[in-house]
């Protein structure tokens, strides 16, 4: 039976969940992905028994970020993802767990938990890896310069279960793109999260579970940032609650290839159809960024 406190607890989350407390965001404008991303997961918590948050969530299912695989070993993988979703990830254990709702935090790989909740792949909540600065006071206008990065070990009963990695950049790859060359490029967030889309005024459709890809603008670059417009009547999309960790990937012109350069972590300004919205991405062409995805390698035998 539930009790009044997990009743509250439930509820709280579900409300700071829909009105996005904090900095989880999903996917604006988007469209679904089907399979074009297997390597794209859902991290979330199964509990027991089994309830829904809302129509628009799983049963069972409490959402916490979207991210991908980067390396595999056997059957256990390192996952991508923002560094502002781990605490959440391990206070929501510790918080189910107390009411007896036999929480385990896991990533999906299925494109639409709605329909198939795929293989639920447990999270080494033993081995959580993250950086998170102290989010700055900054001018407007100003690209923020703290880290928000984090990777969690899947530990897979099989090892086939287990999606191929994404491509990682090298050093500086936007920087050598240069600032027109940026603005050029085509880039694509995917995630999990919320969808916007027409009747004006917008409406979301759903809260989580669902791999959709977006089309953002390229804007502006900073040193640990990357800026992007996502306005649907604009013609461009992007991220929303629900999506924060998720991959933002650069298109090679040449060959079509995707490799990921940035990872969610919020947009700013007005989400409404009469307003511009720009969403800022932290990048992992950056040296901090590349040079602590080794240092977990190398610590998890990667």
């Amino acid at each position: 039976m539930m009790t009044r406190t997990t009743r509250h607890l439930i509820t709280a989350a579900t409300v700071c969940f829909m009105l996005s407390v904090g900095v989880s965001h999903a996917i604006v404008w988007g469209v679904p992905d089907g399979n074009n991303h297997p390597n794209v997961g859902a991290l979330f918590v199964k509990f027991d028994p089994v309830f829904s948050l809302g129509p628009g969530v799983p049963a069972g299912v409490f959402p916490v970020c979207s991210g991908s695989v980067i390396a595999k070993s056997s059957n256990r993988a390192l996952f991508l993802t923002a560094g502002h979703c781990i605490e959440p990830l391990i206070n929501l254990v510790a918080a189910l767990g107390a009411e007896g709702l036999n929480p385990v935090a896991v990533v999906s790989f299925s494109g639409n938990l709605h329909q198939d909740p795929g293989i639920a792949i447990p999270v080494d909540m033993g081995a959580l890896h993250w950086q998170l600065g102290q989010v700055p006071t900054t001018a407007v206008g100003a690209l923020p310069s703290f880290d928000d990065i984090g990777i969690v070990v899947l530990q897979a009963g099989d090892a086939a279960d287990l999606p191929e990695a994404v491509t990682l950049p090298h050093q500086g790859l936007l920087d050598a793109l240069g600032a027109s060359g940026y603005r050029e490029s085509e880039i694509r967030v995917v995630g999990f999260g919320d969808d916007i889309t027409e009747p004006t005024p917008h409406t979301r459709v759903r809260v989580f579970g669902i791999r959709e890809v977006a089309y953002p603008r390229p804007v502006n670059l900073g040193e640990k940032y990357l800026v992007a417009q996502q306005h649907g009547p604009s013609g461009s999309s992007g991220a929303y609650f629900g999506d924060s960790g998720g991959p933002v990937f650069w298109v090679d012109p040449a060959t079509g290839s995707e490799t990921v350069v940035a990872i969610v972590t919020g947009p700013v300004g007005g989400l409404q159809n009469t307003k511009s919205t720009i969403a800022q991405h932290y990048r992992i062409d950056a040296a901090f960024a590349l040079a602590f995805i080794e240092q977990v390698k190398s610590s998890e035998g990667f």
